[in-house]
């Protein structure tokens, strides 16, 4: 499963990469951007010692949100790789719980038993996934029936948030594109900006 939507991609398929700050020491930035749009669904990259910053109108969480800024040790050679989303997410984000990702996993589950033709607690099954269809249940009763269901795994349910991961992973594998289509290597592993 990909974070990214067909949306999100076209969303940023116009997109150029403009270096804003070039290479100070430690420290780099690129506006990501459509041309003649000026602040319109623009991203700015910084990176710094202390890990990379994605903030502007178009940034991971929405536009009210404060950005997003990456774990220590990260910086723009990793950043220009293509990443697995899931990796990525885990440099930025934290998983939580969220009624869609335990809806799906028990949806999931119910077929599974049906197809199986086990019936044992099906009918538990389908009542919980009843309640979570028309949104009668938080994180803490989901575990409490999970567990008289007899299961007892406390992680379903939980993913990064879907939008805001959405939303990194896109903009990651833009600005990949473009950083990569402007570099060419001058030592095995390193990438120098033209």
């Amino acid at each position: 499963m990909s974070f990214v939507t067909p949306a999100m991609k076209d969303a940023l398929k116009n997109h150029v990469l403009e270096e804003v700050l070039p290479r100070t020491g430690e420290f780099q930035a690129f506006y990501m951007k459509e041309p003649g749009r000026g602040r319109m669904m623009s991203t700015l990259f910084v990176f710094t010692p202390e890990g990379i910053v994605i903030t502007g109108d178009l940034c991971p969480g929405g536009p009210r949100s404060q950005g997003s800024v990456g774990d220590y040790g990260y910086g723009l050679e990793w950043f220009a790789h293509p990443q697995s989303e899931l990796y990525l997410c885990s440099k930025f984000l934290t998983r939580e719980w969220q009624i869609e990702v335990a809806e799906r996993w028990v949806r999931d589950r119910v077929a599974a038993m049906k197809a199986e033709g086990s019936v044992e607690r099906l009918s538990e099954w389908e009542n919980l996934l009843l309640c979570l269809r028309i949104g009668e249940m938080g994180a803490s009763h989901f575990y409490d029936v999970l567990q008289d269901l007899g299961f007892e795994r406390e992680d379903e349910g939980y993913e990064y948030p879907l939008q805001t991961a959405g939303w990194l992973c896109a903009l990651q594998q833009r600005f990949s594109e473009l950083f990569r289509a402007k570099v060419q290597p001058d030592i095995p592993g390193l990438l120098k900006t033209n």
